[in-house]
């Protein structure tokens, strides 16, 4: 993945992206709302456009999402399968989070993880066992 200016400088909503087995990972933050949401837009496309075909964007953080950070999520899944045949999966939800993805039937259009250990597809301690 080539290089761009710190994401965390980009957009308040991301507080870290990171490189764990063969996936960027963006540790997202806050309320992903029309507030946050063109900056933290303009920070996944930039990432995207750097080469990161396989993101997980954990969701730990997040509290809320409006239609507009829904928009974002749709947009950047769309952006990275259609053109770079890539992977957009979300990670650890908010319970929140979870019952709007269900609510709008979205749930089964992205790939939910319960973890970003589980995302990359590292086994946890149990499953090491």
């Amino acid at each position: 993945m080539n290089q761009i200016q710190d994401p965390t400088q980009l957009s308040p909503s991301v507080a870290a992206v990171r490189q764990e087995a063969g996936h960027a990972v963006v540790e997202l933050r806050g309320d992903i709302d029309l507030d946050a949401g063109p900056l933290l837009r303009r920070t996944l496309l930039e990432l995207v456009a750097a080469g990161a075909d396989r993101l997980v964007l954990d969701l730990s953080g997040v509290g809320f999402i409006d239609s507009t950070g829904i928009g974002i999520l749709v947009t950047i899944v769309n952006k990275v399968h259609n053109h770079f045949d890539g992977v957009v999966k979300l990670a650890a939800p908010s319970e929140n989070v979870t019952r709007l993805l269900a609510m709008t039937g979205l749930g089964e259009v992205f790939v939910v993880y319960p973890s970003v250990d589980a995302a990359v597809g590292r086994p946890t301690l149990s499953e090491a066992v």
